[in-house]
């Protein structure tokens, strides 16, 4: 199930954007103009889903996805050969 938590971004902006004008560290001399500071002012934010259950809408898959299913098959196929070593069925539920 995703975040049912309606988004703060829209109120949240004004503050987010505020917060980057005053650099808190100053920066090394020679390494920012005054020109690439100034072109560089806007808000550029990039968001990526980082979820193993696989449910953001519009990607195939997310990240943490695929190395999770690797690892349920690994532990499956630990267990298919200790079932059969001792001659037993297993159920195996996964919940991602």
């Amino acid at each position: 199930a995703g975040n049912d938590k309606p988004s703060k971004w829209p109120e949240d902006r004004p503050m987010l954007s505020s917060s980057f004008k005053e650099p808190r560290l100053p920066a090394k001399p020679g390494t920012i103009t005054k020109e690439q500071a100034e072109k560089g002012k806007q808000l550029s934010v990039v968001g990526i889903a980082g979820t193993i259950d696989n449910d953001f809408i519009g990607t195939d898959r997310t990240i943490g996805f695929d190395s999770a299913m690797a690892r349920v098959t690994e532990c499956v196929d630990n267990l298919t050969a200790t079932a059969m070593s001792h001659h037993r069925t297993f159920i195996v539920e996964v919940d991602l």
